[in-house]
C-alpha cells in the first residue's frame, strides 16, 4: 500500500530563486538524502522518542521538477507504533489549536444539519468510540495488551517506552494487508494530515463553519473505517490461535484509533466520547 506525498516545492522556488526547477529539486533531493542517512548514523537517538523521520521515507525526482515522497513499509510501522501508544506532541498541538479556533463557532450547531448539504451523525462516530474501548478492555483482560496507552491529551515531549506491536513479519513486510486494514490506515493518516493542515490556516486566519464541518466530515470517515475494518477482520477464535501476531497487530490499529477519536469527539466536537456500549 504505497503513501505517497507529492511535492511542487522546486517549482515554486525556481520563480524567486531564478533557478530551473529541476537543478533546485536536485538539490532538495540530495539534502534529504544526507539528512536521512545522518539519522541512521549511530548517537543520532528519535527526537522525544519517536522512531520516526526522514530516514523513513524515499524520494524520487520526476524531469519536471515535482519531487514524490514515498512512505517506506518500516516507516510505515514506525508511524503507527508512534500513533499507537503516544502520538507526537505536534499532534496534540494541531488537534488542540483547531478546537480553540473552533469552538466559537460550533456551538450553534453541534450535532445538525451544516451547509453544503453535509449532514453529521454523531452517534456513529460516538458508537466507533466505545466499540473501540470495548475491544480493548477485553484485549486486556485476556492479556494481549499489557498496558494502557498514553492518551494524546496527557503527553508530554519525553521520550515514552512503549510495548512493540508486531506491524511486520519476518520479511519487512506489514502484515496488514487486508483492505479493511489498509482502508482505516489511510483514514488515519488522512486524519492526521488533514489536521496539520487545519492547524496551518488556523494560524493565519480564524476558521469559519466550514472548518467544523471538514472536522466533522474527517471523523466521520474515521469512524466508518474503523467499523468497517471492525466487521471485517477478526480479533478472536481461530485466528487468534493461528497467528496472534495478526490479532495484536489489529489491535494495534484499535489503539491507534481510539485516542485519536476521543479527542476530536471531546476537544474539537464538544461531544461526549463514550466508554460503554
Amino acid at each position: 500500500m504505497p503513501i505517497l506525498y507529492s511535492s511542487a516545492i522546486a517549482l515554486q522556488l525556481a520563480k524567486h530563486c531564478q533557478q530551473p526547477a529541476i537543478e533546485l529539486a536536485r538539490l532538495i533531493t540530495e539534502h534529504f538524502s544526507q539528512a536521512a542517512i545522518a539519522q541512521n548514523l549511530p548517537g543520532n537517538p528519535p527526537l522525544a522518542g519517536v522512531s520516526f523521520g526522514l530516514r523513513n521515507f524515499t524520494v524520487k525526482l520526476e524531469p519536471s521538477g515535482w519531487l514524490y515522497f514515498e512512505l517506506i513499509p518500516q516507516g510505515l510501522a514506525d508511524w503507527l507504533q508512534c500513533m499507537t501508544y503516544h502520538s507526537t506532541p505536534q499532534l496534540q498541538q494541531s488537534v488542540e489549536g483547531v478546537g480553540q479556533k473552533l469552538s466559537p463557532v460550533v456551538a450553534p450547531q453541534k450535532s445538525s444539519k451544516v451547509n453544503q448539504g453535509h449532514i453529521f451523525d454523531p452517534l456513529t462516530v460516538q458508537y466507533a468510540h466505545a466499540r473501540c474501548c470495548a475491544l480493548l478492555r477485553l484485549a486486556r483482560e485476556q492479556g494481549l495488551l499489557a498496558e494502557e496507552p498514553v492518551h494524546i491529551n496527557s503527553l508530554t515531549p519525553s521520550a515514552i517506552a512503549s510495548p512493540a506491536i508486531p506491524w511486520s513479519n519476518p520479511q519487512s513486510e506489514l502484515r496488514l494487508v487486508h483492505p479493511a486494514e489498509q482502508s482505516l490506515i489511510f483514514a488515519l493518516i488522512d486524519t492526521v494530515d488533514e489536521l496539520q493542515s487545519l492547524l496551518a490556516a488556523a494560524i493565519a486566519l480564524p476558521l469559519d463553519p466550514r472548518g467544523h464541518c471538514m472536522v466533522e466530515r474527517l471523523v466521520a470517515v474515521l469512524a466508518k473505517a474503523f467499523l468497517s475494518f471492525y466487521d471485517a477482520c477478526r480479533f478472536w477464535g481461530d485466528v487468534q490461535q493461528s497467528d496472534q501476531a495478526l490479532v495484536q497487530a489489529r489491535l494495534g490499529l484499535v489503539l491507534a484509533t481510539q485516542p485519536l477519536l476521543q479527542v476530536l469527539i471531546q476537544e474539537v466536537l464538544g461531544l461526549v466520547a463514550p466508554t460503554e456500549l
